[in-house]
């Protein structure tokens, strides 16, 4: 009687629920577990206790809008849940779920089932006015009055327990258990009491998905888990919830034997695993994973879970989509993967690739036919590794600089003592001329990688990139290695580098590239025209830049040749509207230079038409090649020689003697031709381009017959000097010199002679020149003083050091190079018409030596004494004439003017007047 009692209060405690009388419904739920529980009826009882935790739960969250949880949601049979074909498993149960809920399903244990088409029909009857009939006020309201008792959340806890505690003895009603399990979890969500929950849930939901329970098959195992994973995804527990639905696809793909998965299979569960993959903490984007290569996460979770996630798109025969879950585990995980892992994996790409024929194309979105799913981009950047991308500027003879048209208003000045010459270092490319980036490639495999047509992406204007092909070495056999990757510009603007593609394990690669700045961009300038040099020098075998022509000779010094330099302009449209020469030569202090234009008009600046070519001949000389102003250090190489000439073989220096296995064959110097010209081409705000040519030179010069010292002695009169200069023949064989017009002297192989030159003293100097030059303000002042000096003396004197060379066994000639003593200020000092000068003669005979005079005793000697003067003003004094006896070097000198008689007057006065040159002649006797 009281279990029939019991049974009929529980009863009338659903209905109560189920017309929305929450608080009838707990009162009718209390009065029926005392009645049940008195008679031993545990199985009711378990379901009074809980339908009154559910009434309770109704009048404790009375309000709140998500109380699904609260319903049975998986109390449908294990046959019922199979016949689900819903792609997602969460979604079925949740629709379940709310048909129950519309329904109105009970709230308590129900022992029999209604029809399923009375079911339904009564679901489509409720449907189409449910709108209209449904209350939006709270249940207490609808029942006009409130609990007055409050509720706590721990009683009804306590009465989830003693349900979940009687069902677990009565296997049949596994369902239920787990119906009233879940209510207990949502409990706590309601209560926000995440980690109690996530405890209470785990402690209690194992039972369900074990091995050895076997009331519930696969499928309702991968239900109760996807319900799992809905719970977590509402709570925010991403990795609990990831790892629910992962458990869901392992019960879901579990086969009968002998049967085998299709590819439907693996079609149904690539969405739940694909989405499964935040909750790991796993980027979608591969693009957002963080520069500096840390990764956030259990890395090898994370490679576990996409891996499956691959697993399921090769599988299910989703090849593009497993190429790109492949790319994003070798991009982000390679240096985290096992070795065997990450062979496998490229084995598996290369595979991929083979089967789907074409290369994929990494830089393009993917939609997937299931779930729909559309994998973004990816790049790979690891293979190679590309970094340190450098913008390089063309080459010296295709630079261009931008001359900015001048302004009407000139720019105000300023002098700073601070400020700093401002150099161009901007980089400008042009039409049609090939540019280049230079990058670091290095290959991270320990396998030799080869990549297939690498060339640049750009944007802003036409540009044509030039795809290389590259072998890279193993990461243990070689460092990043910097290769140039070339485009060329067709049109002018602003170039952007965006980045490189190329072909790599047999997938299109697109992946951006950035400097250190941000993105590589260059002005491209309009088309411009190029000059080309052609020489009638023999080309050099070896070149340092490829791009710019040079030329070699070898001569010896004082060989003079003559030589042709072309210059055209190659472009057949575009005139070059100004070509400016200039010659870039050793600098020699006196003397010829190295190279000399044979026309002066050549010096000046000249234009040429399309395809036009001029010709400009010039010679060169070979300057003696052991002294040149270029040379470190301002003292002279060749020196005055104050002492005889003790010996005629030519000095061999110690170097020489130490290294006389290497054969001295002459000097290299460097000659150089600079055109800069300027195409007829005017840029949008009136800015010209300029551009430069060059023609490199080595001349290597051998000595032949060279200046080794020199000496100044006195000519023939007051108004000559005699220049002594020891020549050296350095070759092996026999030179003859021809010298003062027609004296002829021969010289030995490795001997020096010397050879006297007559000089005229040079009027244009003033004698005190040199000492008033060196009395100016500043040194800088006191320096062009002496130069200007030098210079026109240099002009005087050229012309009498006139030494040519013939060696008729090798078939040479040419000059004995005098550059050196043209530059010695010393040597043209004494060329110059001193102060006050003597001229002396005896008995009608000039005297120009210190020897003795024999006189004997009581001869008459006329001796004539000229007195010259150079200098600016008048000039008077007294000649007198004395006798003196010469005792020693130590003693001195003896006056003897008793021994001497003089006819006239022993003193005589004499005045030089102001003119240029005056001479007083005084003749004592």
């Amino acid at each position: 009687m009281r279990k029939c009692l019991g049974r009929s209060r529980k009863q009338n405690a659903d209905y109560a629920m189920l017309t929305g009388l929450p608080q009838l419904a707990l009162d009718s739920y209390a009065a029926s577990m005392d009645l049940l529980k008195s008679s031993n009826d545990m199985l009711w009882f378990a379901g009074a206790c809980e339908g009154w935790a559910c009434a309770a739960m109704s009048l404790l969250y009375d309000g709140l809008s998500s109380c699904t949880a609260m319903y049975r949601v998986a109390s449908m049979t294990p046959a019922q849940m199979r016949d689900i074909t819903t792609p997602s498993l969460g979604a079925a149960i949740s629709a379940v779920a709310t048909s129950q809920h519309l329904l109105g399903a009970s709230l308590g244990h129900q022992r029999h089932r209604s029809d399923e088409n009375a079911r339904m029909t009564v679901s489509d009857d409720s449907n189409d006015g449910s709108e209209g009939r449904r209350s939006r006020m709270p249940w207490a309201v609808l029942r006009g009055e409130r609990s007055k008792d409050k509720i706590e959340p721990s009683a009804i806890i306590e009465k989830f327990e003693q349900a979940l505690e009687h069902y677990s003895k009565y296997s049949f009603a596994a369902m239920i258990e787990y119906d009233c399990m879940m209510k207990a979890v949502s409990l706590y969500r309601y209560q926000r009491m995440y980690v109690d929950m996530e405890t209470f849930h785990r402690d209690h939901i194992g039972k369900y998905l074990d091995d050895s329970f076997t009331r519930f098959d696969n499928h309702t195992k991968a239900a109760i888990c996807s319900n799992s994973a809905a719970l977590y995804r509402e709570v925010g527990f991403r990795r609990k919830c990831s790892f629910f639905a992962r458990l869901g696809v392992l019960f879901r793909l579990q086969i009968a034997d002998g049967e085998q998965r299709t590819p439907q299979d693996y079609r149904a569960v690539y969405p739940i695993l694909y989405r499964t993959l935040p909750g790991y903490g796993i980027k979608e984007n591969v693009r957002e994973v963080a520069e500096d290569g840390v990764l956030k996460g259990p890395i090898q979770l994370q490679i576990k879970a996409l891996h499956e996630v691959y697993t399921a798109a090769s599988r299910a025969e989703l090849t593009d989509a497993a190429i790109r879950h492949l790319c994003h585990l070798i991009q982000v995980y390679y240096d985290d993967m096992e070795p065997s892992l990450a062979n496998r994996l490229f084995d598996d790409l290369q595979n991929f690739v083979r089967i789907k024929g074409s290369p994929p194309q990494l830089n393009q979105r993917i939609s997937v036919p299931v779930g729909n799913i559309i994998l973004p981009s990816i790049q790979l950047t690891r293979f190679p590794v590309v970094n340190d991308p450098v913008l390089c500027p063309l080459p010296p003879h295709l630079a261009p600089t931008v001359i900015q048209a001048k302004a009407g208003q000139p720019q105000l000045f300023i002098y700073s003592p601070f400020q700093q010459k401002k150099a161009s270092n901007e980089i400008y490319w042009v039409v049609d001329c090939p540019g280049e980036v230079s990058i670091l490639v290095y290959n991270c495999r320990p396998y030799e990688l080869v990549v297939r047509e690498l060339c640049l992406l750009a944007d802003g204007c036409g540009f044509e990139s030039v795809p290389v092909r590259l072998i890279l070495p193993a990461a243990n056999e070689g460092a990043p290695a910097r290769i140039k990757l070339i485009g060329v510009p067709r049109f002018p603007g602003l170039l952007t580098i965006t980045g490189y593609c190329c072909e790599v394990f047999g997938v299109k690669n697109v992946c951006k590239l950035f400097g250190p700045k941000g993105p590589l961009k260059v002005e491209v300038l309009p088309m411009l025209a190029v000059l080309q040099l052609e020489s009638s020098l023999p080309r050099a075998p070896i070149e340092e830049d490829l791009n710019e022509r040079s030329a070699e000779i070898t001569v010896y010094s004082g060989q003079l040749f003559e030589h042709s330099l072309t210059v055209r302009n190659s472009s057949s449209t575009i005139a070059i509207r100004k070509v400016l020469l200039q010659v870039w030569q050793p600098k020699v202090s006196g003397g010829p230079s190295m190279i000399e234009l044979s026309s002066k008009d050549d010096d000046g600046s000249f234009s040429l038409a399309p395809l036009e070519e001029k010709e400009i001949k010039f010679k060169i000389f070979g300057i003696d090649p052991t002294a040149t102003a270029d040379d470190e250090g301002s003292e002279e190489r060749i020196v005055e020689s104050v002492l005889p000439l003790a010996s005629t073989l030519a000095e061999m220096t110690p170097d020489s003697e130490a290294h006389d296995l290497i054969p001295y064959t002459g000097r290299l110097l460097t000659c150089q031709f600079l055109f800069q010209y300027i195409a007829d081409v005017t840029g949008p705000n009136e800015e010209s381009y300029e551009r430069t040519a060059r023609l490199s030179i080595a001349v290597c010069v051998v000595p032949a017959v060279t200046v080794s010292a020199w000496h100044v002695l006195p000519g023939d009169g007051p108004f000559t000097r005699y220049i002594v200069v020891d020549v050296t023949n350095s070759t092996d064989n026999d030179a003859e010199l021809v010298y003062s017009s027609n004296r002829r002297m021969n010289v030995l192989p490795k001997e020096t002679c010397r050879v006297p030159l007559l000089s005229p003293c040079c009027s244009d100097v003033a004698g005190r020149a040199f000492h008033a030059a060196t009395q100016k303000d500043s040194h800088m002042m006191q320096k062009l003083e002496v130069e200007k000096l030098r210079a026109t003396l240099e002009l005087h004197v050229a012309k009498h050091l006139d030494i040519r060379w013939t060696i008729p066994a090798m078939n040479l000639e040419g000059l004995v190079p005098v550059g050196a003593l043209l530059s010695s200020v010393s040597l043209l000092k004494q060329l110059v018409l001193p102060a006050i000068s003597l001229d002396i003669s005896v008995n009608g005979t000039p005297y120009l030596s210190e020897d003795d005079i024999s006189v004997g005793i009581g001869e008459i000697v006329l001796i004539k004494v000229a007195v010259i003067s150079s200098l600016e003003y008048d000039f008077d004094g007294i000649i007198t004439l004395e006798c003196y006896q010469e005792i020693s070097s130590f003693f001195g000198t003896v006056d003897k003017s008793e021994n001497l008689l003089v006819i006239g007057q022993r003193k005589i006065p004499f005045v030089v007047p102001k003119s240029v040159p005056h001479v007083s002649i005084s003749s004592p006797r």
